[in-house]
């Protein structure tokens, strides 16, 4: 663990075993922290067992962004929400080329957009909306419902809405449905690959992801979509990576719903959501780590 304010010279041996150590084994560990659903009602525990003082409600998409840094320092008050793509940053560097770690904040209610960023020692008051793509620090000043956006974050002229303390917005899915989505997504893909081998299967696949997307409005049952998220899921890692930059890729989005140009090139699966609103022209070229969505939160 780390205390609040330590300051380490670049590379020596506290430095790699506090925090480049820890980092090393998260990213490492990258694909394995996409096995639990988002949300997860495990995420909590887990952090509370590492150190970190989490308190009831509190929701986040993802967990690897909490592991990489030390999760001591860390405080989530009551109904803290962060959405995908949320950065804790570890450290900071000062002036004098050395990293700094500091306690992070999180005031009771306050809810993290997609891709804000959070640097060491900075603190939000309660019920504080966070915009996306906003980075958060120290020298950020925040006041109970308001909305920061901007790079620095910058105060908006208008508030957050006052929202009941009992009014739950997400419901977090049981572990034992994440077991199940995953012992029947892995079962169909054991059963396609075997069924139609490595082309065949992937045809198979594809077949069956199309399907299912075209088919999710008609599905409301939980664990069903939950099943059907987890095939998804398994489609983008296993077949999608070999598809970026390619037409399959352009074609694959065409089978979804979305409205495509020629000559378009797109670097992976997660470029685009929300196909059937999408429109791209011709000659189109998206770079890595580009996003685009038909819809907001």
């Amino acid at each position: 663990s780390c205390a609040a304010g330590e300051i380490y010279p670049i590379a020596p041996w506290l430095y790699l075993q506090k925090i480049w150590l820890r980092q090393l084994v998260v990213s490492g560990f990258h694909h394995a922290w996409l096995l639990p659903t988002g949300y997860d009602y495990l995420y909590p525990y887990v952090l509370r067992w590492l150190g970190a003082h989490i308190e009831e409600n509190v929701k986040r998409a993802e967990i690897n962004t909490y592991l990489s840094c030390p999760t001591n320092l860390l405080k989530l008050e009551m109904g803290v929400t962060t959405f995908g793509g949320v950065s804790i940053v570890s450290t900071e560097l000062t002036l004098s080329d050395e990293h700094r770690v500091d306690q992070i904040m999180l005031g009771s209610y306050t809810n993290l957009a997609n891709g804000c960023s959070i640097l060491p020692g900075s603190y939000l008051a309660s019920e504080t909306m966070i915009g996306n793509l906003t980075r958060i620090s120290r020298e950020t000043k925040s006041k109970y419902g308001e909305v920061l956006m901007g790079v620095p974050a910058r105060t908006m002229r208008f508030q957050m809405p006052v929202t009941p303390k009992n009014q739950d917005q997400f419901e977090i899915i049981p572990f034992w449905h994440t077991c199940l989505s995953h012992y029947v997504s892995k079962c169909l893909l054991l059963s396609i690959y075997s069924f139609g081998g490595l082309v065949g299967g992937a045809i198979i696949h594809t077949i069956l992801v199309c399907g299912l997307y075209r088919c999710r409005s008609y599905i409301h049952h939980q664990t069903v979509q939950q099943i059907i998220a987890r095939v998804n899921q398994d489609y983008a890692q296993s077949i999608c990576p070999f598809l970026g930059n390619t037409q399959w890729l352009i074609r694959l989005f065409r089978a979804y719903g979305a409205h495509i140009g020629e000559n378009t090139i797109m670097p992976d699966i997660f470029s685009v959501t929300d196909y059937p609103l999408i429109s791209i022209g011709d000659d189109v070229r998206l770079n890595v780590g580009t996003q685009i969505q038909g819809h907001s939160f």
